[in-house]
């Protein structure tokens, strides 16, 4: 059962389901996690995606410097993982707290297959050259990541193979990354009016790795929001 609550209004609605035809209506439970974007699913069915999820998670992610949001996003755990997830968990999920140790439990978690899924949904009108700008820097601005800068580079060319898709990505439109088997990772577009889109598979581990180890670890994690968020489902699994 879902347990996680966290300074969140959570709804229970008849809503389309964004993964299949808006037509399609279902009972979900649904979670604000910022007021100008439309609800969060608390559980995503298989579907689209390998795994049935369950969210962990959410927050907001701005750029500081200028003081404004990009996207709400919402990260996302298998189901079947999460027995799995509380194995390494045990007697270590108060070092997720630690800016140091907390890379260690993720790294385990990651090392272990635990299948994640990051829901994002931009705040303003974008497009995808600036999403994929801003996943690229946000994985080459982690510490190690100049240390396998050669490495990293070969699935960073992966991600823009990827992005080869051109225009507008609207406010509330989606984009889904869900990490596979030996942490691949697939990125899937979805226009809630159309049919979703299968963008590309990073197929290099080190790509979604440091993403995850971005968004769930260190000093500076990308969302402070949806870090301290993600513990708190972690503690709560």
């Amino acid at each position: 059962m879902f347990r996680y609550v966290r300074s969140a209004f959570i709804v229970s609605a008849v809503a389309a389901t964004p993964l299949f035809h808006p037509k399609i209506l279902s009972e979900v439970k649904q979670v604000v996690v910022d007021s100008s974007l439309n609800p969060f699913p608390t559980e995503i069915p298989k579907g689209l995606f390998h795994n049935d999820f369950q969210l962990l998670g959410h927050g907001v992610r701005s750029v500081t410097f200028i003081s404004f949001k990009v996207y709400g996003v919402g990260i996302y755990i298998a189901k079947k993982d999460i027995p799995k997830a509380s194995s390494v968990l045990m007697g270590m999920a108060d070092k997720l707290k630690d800016p140091q140790e907390s890379a260690q439990v993720i790294e385990k978690l990651l090392d272990s297959d635990v299948k994640f899924l990051v829901r994002l949904a931009p705040v303003r009108n974008t497009d995808f050259n600036h999403l994929k700008d801003g996943l690229i820097k946000s994985i080459l601005a982690h510490p190690k990541s100049k240390e396998m800068k050669t490495e990293l580079g070969v699935g960073l060319d992966e991600l823009r193979q990827a992005f080869t898709r051109r225009g507008t990505v609207p406010k509330n439109h989606l984009l889904y990354l869900e990490m596979l088997d030996g942490g691949k990772m697939e990125l899937s577009y979805v226009n809630p009016e159309k049919k979703p889109y299968k963008m590309g598979v990073v197929d290099s581990p080190l790509v979604s790795r440091q993403l995850m180890l971005q968004y769930l670890s260190g000093a500076k994690p990308l969302s402070p929001s949806l870090r301290d968020s993600c513990i708190e489902g972690f503690i709560n699994l």
